[in-house]
């Protein structure tokens, strides 16, 4: 199994070595796995996505893994109904088979 990739949405609260950091719309950028080297895979942010952080509290009680926390910590997220956000990854191959795991947490 290859090693996990792990992005981190806004760089306000930067969680540490092994995550990609994403905090700019619009821009393709190249992932590297938690073991620091680069993949073929990309990740872009598109749409009417706002970024923010802040949230301090703990998420870990909640989390399937708890060392994902530091990621949690940070978003992007979308103000309005009728606003669209994507998160598009290109470079994967399509033989293999992919786990995309999605944290979040919210202190409001």
């Amino acid at each position: 199994m290859a090693a996990p990739i792990q992005v981190d949405f806004n760089d306000a609260d930067t969680p540490g070595a092994g995550w990609n950091t994403v905090d700019l719309l619009n821009v393709a950028l190249s992932l590297n796995d938690t073991n620091g080297d680069p993949t073929a895979i990309t990740v872009t942010i598109t749409g009417d996505f706002n970024n923010g952080s802040g949230n301090t509290g703990s998420a870990s009680a909640s989390l399937s893994d708890p060392s994902l926390e530091p990621g949690a910590r940070d978003y992007f997220w979308i103000a309005g109904e009728d606003d669209d956000g994507f998160v598009t990854l290109d470079g994967l191959d399509p033989s293999k088979t992919y786990i995309v795991e999605v944290v979040a947490s919210r202190s409001a």
